[in-house]
């Protein structure tokens, strides 16, 4: 999977989770704009990504985690951020998004979200996009929002260096030399 589908997919659990106020949208009603597919029946959805991986700050963060375990993994972090694009098409298009975009303002939607790797701030209003396809008018909305996520690299082995440290004490100490001038003295152990 590619960060984009990953997203993509974080993005299509939550609409069918929230977006039907009614109860769960169908896997089928919930489309990958990424991927081809037939245009179904309305009622549905389509997830697409605007933008994808754009970095807030140029200083990341990394967390090397587990490193007691045969393979640690390395959180890579900064603050990351992608844009969703959800539209919807049918009846219930104005519907289902503004339930989606409320659902936000619930703890266990955040909670669930989190559980995904992702959370989720509104760019957009649901804004209403109609669109005449001949004699009939198709009723169309769309939203979008910001997600923001880490990055989590593949578990890495100990075969590339990694080390795993069981205790580092260090002791720092100021003492007064003949001169009366302080020195710091450094005392580190790091034992692996």
């Amino acid at each position: 999977m590619t960060l984009e589908n990953d997203l993509i997919q974080a993005g299509r659990t939550w609409v069918k989770n929230y977006g039907n106020p009614a109860g769960a949208i169908g896997d089928a009603q919930v489309k990958n704009a990424s991927l081809t597919f037939q245009r179904p029946q309305l009622d549905y959805v389509v997830v697409s990504c605007i933008i994808v991986d754009r970095a807030l700050s140029a200083l990341g963060d990394e967390h090397l985690h587990g490193v007691s375990g045969v393979a640690p993994t390395l959180i890579v972090g900064g603050k990351r951020e992608a844009v969703l694009r959800f539209q919807a098409f049918g009846a219930t298009s104005v519907e289902w998004l503004s339930n989606l975009k409320l659902s936000l303002s619930r703890p266990g939607v955040m909670s669930a979200l989190d559980a995904l790797g992702v959370s989720f701030v509104p760019e957009t209003p649901v804004t209403n996009i109609d669109m005449s396809l001949g004699a009939v008018r198709e009723q169309r909305a769309f939203f979008d929002v910001v997600a923001n996520y880490r990055i989590r690299t593949s578990t890495l082995s100990t075969a590339q260096g990694i080390v795993a440290a069981t205790s580092v004490d260090l002791s720092v100490d100021f003492t007064e030399t003949s001169g009366g001038a302080p020195v710091l003295e450094l005392d580190t152990t790091i034992t692996l």
